[in-house]
This record gives structure tokens, C-alpha cells and sequence, in this order.
């Protein structure tokens, strides 16, 4: 999958960076999905 959004302008002005990868997002949002589907 290849990443449409760059952080860099965001990475330079307030020093932020993703803490997940988009594909760890993807999984942690399903994980959730799922959970409170149950």
C-alpha cells in the first residue's frame, strides 16, 4: 500500500510523527472493530 499524505511539514513546524504505521493502524482499527461488534 503506498502512503498518499506526507508529515514532513508537520514533522519540521511541531516535531510530530505517526505512532503507528498506516498498516498497524489498519489492523489496530479492525482489532477494535471487532471487539466491539462482540
Amino acid at each position: 500500500m503506498k502512503l498518499k499524505c506526507n508529515y514532513n511539514k508537520a514533522k519540521e513546524i511541531i516535531g510530530w510523527e505517526p505512532e503507528y504505521s498506516l498498516e498497524e493502524g489498519i489492523s489496530e482499527t479492525e482489532e477494535w472493530i471487532k471487539g466491539c461488534l462482540n
